[in-house]
């Protein structure tokens, strides 16, 4: 199979194919954790302020800062914890490390999402880079094929497994701390949503926590896919590399003979040029 063209051609398009899917998945992977966020302005020194009023258009932080602190987390004693029923097992010393533990994750998030578009963006660099040395329709393998053949695929082996990394972290962080980040969703999208806005005040007011949940979809399911997808690509960055170490040596015998070759015609042209 190593020496069916059109097999070659079908491995290394996959693997292009593989990575354009990345760029267009990034674009994707921050909608299901949009609302997990803190609003901030800038200030004149070009720091970043967290404020009850900082927001996008209609959207700000005057919710989660004043209705969802003061109706969902109370102080008892050293910290303030979740009331009961709300399933929240963090606990906060006051509302500067409540904003500041949310706008941590929603960093590592941010800075995830923008991994995961140059894994695609350097996935398809290389995947070009191969296709120029000609990996994908060359008949015999040579010493530039071989490099190329092994070092692009071990670049995107090595970043796919840095990300792999990140994004069990990202999960691992979600699963612990689940209905927080879900409530937090909440209160950033229906509470400034103001459609439903005053449903959901009066939800936190009520302490009808069952229906202030309902509907959301802010759950774990794109860290899970994002994982599964990175082992693909992981894997199918492993498989690509094999195949071009196996035509490489598959093909040994004809290189040698076409090597062979090339020596005894520039033999026979140098002795040409010198009878002239």
């Amino acid at each position: 199979m190593v020496n069916n063209s059109k097999y070659n051609k079908i491995v290394f398009f996959a693997f292009g194919l593989i990575f354009a899917f990345f760029v267009i998945f990034s674009l994707y992977f921050m909608t299901r954790y949009a609302y997990i966020i803190v609003y901030y302005t800038v200030n004149s020194e070009g720091q970043k302020v967290y404020s009850e009023d900082a927001g996008v258009m209609s959207y700000t932080n005057s919710f989660l800062f004043n209705r969802f602190w003061n109706g969902v987390f109370k102080n008892t004693g050293e910290v303030y914890s979740a009331k009961e029923g709300w399933n929240i097992s963090k606990t906060f010393v006051d509302r500067d490390e409540f904003y500041k533990f949310i706008v941590d994750y929603r960093e590592q998030l941010n800075s995830f999402n923008t991994g995961l578009l140059w894994y695609g963006v350097i996935g398809l660099i290389v995947f070009a880079a191969m296709l120029i040395v000609g990996n994908h329709n060359r008949n015999v393998y040579y010493i530039t094929n071989i490099i190329f053949g092994v070092i692009c695929p071990l670049i995107m082996i090595i970043f796919g497994i840095v990300l792999l990394v990140k994004d069990l972290n990202l999960l691992s962080q979600f699963n612990e701390n689940k209905e927080f980040w879900q409530a937090v969703s909440i209160a950033q999208n229906k509470g400034n949503d103001s459609s439903v806005q005053l449903q959901y005040r009066k939800f936190i007011q009520t302490q009808d926590i069952d229906s202030y949940y309902k509907g959301d979809t802010t759950n774990s399911t794109t860290l899970v896919m994002t994982m599964i997808f990175l082992i693909i690509s992981i894997g199918y960055s492993i498989f690509t590399m094999v195949h071009s170490i196996r035509k490489y040596f598959a093909t040994k015998a004809r290189r040698q003979e076409i090597i062979e070759r090339a020596g005894v015609i520039a033999w026979l042209m140098n002795k040409k040029i010198r009878r002239l």
